[in-house]
């Protein structure tokens, strides 16, 4: 072998270099995008089962309110029958007694009713209708149930964007799996595309990660 070739400084090989230091990036990149993800996913996940639990507690409670206002419209109707039996009897002391008698706010709601009739209602009782008390309880519970529809909105909101963080965190998953497959592959043409793959899922998954809402628990 001629002495110029023995004495020759053997080359390096710059791609296997290269190569290490692709797979080391990709694989710490992707690795802490994916913790990072994985506990996004966690906390809106949290948020989704939080808000829920508030929309059923609120409908509950509009359950509640409802049961308890039909009794009570139930109630004040019923001595409003008792008063126009009075008034058409002609008990006027009973009629009068049974007027104390309504609550708040089916009192005020009686008394406007009845400054729209005159003051015979030996005619205009029969004919006159009845005070509105349907629905005069119905405030509580409707803000129950509005309440309810709120907290329902935000844990789809949150479950959607729960889903997405898993999404992501599985894509890189796929991103870690190749990188590592890269290692072990034996054709530089394979490594290349694998490792290829595994950067375009990371670059990816970093860009939709950014534009993911973040949170830090309620």
């Amino acid at each position: 072998m001629p002495e110029s070739e023995v004495n020759r400084p053997k080359r390096s090989a710059p791609d296997g270099g290269r190569f290490d230091l692709w797979t080391a990036a990709i694989l710490t990149t992707a690795g802490l995008l994916s913790a990072w993800a994985s506990f996004q996913g966690g906390i809106w996940g949290g948020l989704e089962s939080e808000h829920f639990h508030r929309a059923n507690a609120a409908l509950t409670q509009r359950s509640e309110l409802s049961i308890a206002a039909g009794q009570r419209e139930l109630e004040q109707t019923g001595l409003f029958v008792a008063w126009m039996a009075a008034v058409a009897e002609g008990q006027d002391a009973r009629a009068r007694f049974i007027e104390r008698q309504f609550s708040p706010p089916f009192d005020a709601e009686f008394k406007r009713w009845r400054s729209s009739l005159p003051d015979d209602l030996s005619q205009a009782a029969s004919s006159a209708g009845r005070p509105g008390f349907v629905g005069l309880l119905s405030g509580p519970a409707a803000t129950a149930a509005a309440e309810a529809k709120t907290e329902t909105e935000a844990a789809n909101r949150s479950g959607v964007i729960a889903d997405r963080y898993d999404r992501w965190t599985v894509a890189l998953a796929g991103a870690l799996f190749l990188a590592g497959m890269a290692t072990v592959v034996k054709r530089p043409a394979g490594q290349r595309m694998m490792i290829g793959l595994a950067a375009l899922l990371t670059l990816a998954s970093m860009v939709a990660l950014t534009l993911l809402p973040l949170s830090f628990g309620s």
